[in-house]
């Protein structure tokens, strides 16, 4: 409350009643953000009407310069907006002139990114660099530009997996070969963006096709490789029913040994794709590295000290064997 009054008496230019209040508000409040503030929105409110003579000198001035095409320079109405706001910040006036050219320079930049024409914005942003670059305005948009840039790169690698994904779907390359199936290549999807928006789909994708193929099996007398497909789903799924169904219907047309040959086989399909066995626990002085870590590439960025490579060792002056001639 005694912030608010504060701000009001500022907006009235009664600056010693808004000083006051904020005595109060800092003796009761003194590591409050917006006490913090308050004091700062006070002096800048007073240096804003000291100088109203001379900002809004400043802002006509800025104003001709802008109808006439000088936006940058020495003179022009960039230079003199931030003339009028080191005199007054937060004058209303520098604010006003302030987001008007703002939206002349980067509106045509929003308007790129906006229907997607990263090359565009981006080549304008370069243009303004010189002139705005340590402008806050200027930073944010290229930081949306960056943003955008990285999301397509990203969405470009992610295609690339539905893409081999789907293939592989469509040739029955389901869980096998190794190195060369769709639970795979689903996995390289996650372990790049877990989150991203055509994951679901593929998911959905591959569990329906796990699950058409686990059928086909069980119609067709091989049990042990529905359940196999059943396992499949589940490691997508684990709480799908029709292969929680499919699972238990396969294993009942098992034989004891049959079925402790399917669970094995599932257990090594996993294995390979996850590169552990699930009975088996990391040693404790033992650090998994993320799904899709490269080994060689951390070590030339410095995040690994040493590794043990073969044909991938980066050919790089800068590697050195820790072993001679090993």
């Amino acid at each position: 409350a005694l912030v608010a009054a504060a701000r009001a008496d500022i907006d009235k230019a009664d600056f010693d009643r808004a000083r006051m209040l904020q005595n109060f508000a800092a003796d009761l409040a003194g590591e409050d953000p917006g006490v913090q503030a308050l004091q700062q929105a006070i002096t800048d409110a007073q240096l804003a009407k000291a100088n109203a003579a001379e900002i809004g000198r400043l802002l006509a001035e800025a104003e001709k310069a802008l109808s006439a095409g000088r936006t940058f320079g020495s003179d022009s109405a960039y230079a003199l907006l931030n003339s009028a706001q080191r005199l007054g910040p937060a004058s209303a006036g520098v604010k006003a002139f302030r987001a008007k050219l703002m939206a002349r320079v980067l509106d045509p930049v929003r308007t790129d990114l906006a229907g997607g024409n990263l090359v565009a914005a981006e080549a304008k942003l370069k243009q303004l660099e010189t002139d705005l670059g340590n402008d806050p305005d200027w930073r944010a948009l290229a930081g949306e530009a960056q943003k955008l840039k990285v999301q397509r790169e990203l969405d470009g690698r992610m295609n690339q997996f539905y893409t081999r994904m789907e293939a592989q779907v469509r040739a029955g390359k389901l869980l096998a070969p190794t190195g060369d199936s769709a639970l795979e290549t689903l996995r390289d999807a996650e372990a790049l963006d877990i989150r991203h928006a055509g994951l679901a789909q593929r998911r959905a994708d591959l569990v329906a096709a796990l699950l058409r193929a686990g059928q086909k099996d069980l119609d067709t007398n091989r049990p042990a490789s529905a359940v196999r497909q059943a396992d499949g789903v589940l490691s997508i799924d684990a709480a799908n029913a029709q292969a929680q169904a499919l699972k238990r219907t396969a294993e009942g047309q098992l034989g004891e040994a049959e079925r402790k040959v399917a669970q094995a086989m599932s257990g090594a399909q996993n294995a390979v794709i996850d590169g552990h066995l699930a009975e088996y626990q990391d040693p404790a002085n033992c650090v998994r590295l993320p799904k899709g870590a490269s080994i060689p590439d951390m070590m030339m960025a410095g995040e690994l000290d040493a590794a043990l490579l073969g044909e991938d060792m980066p050919k790089d002056a800068r590697v050195r064997t820790l072993v001679p001639d090993p």
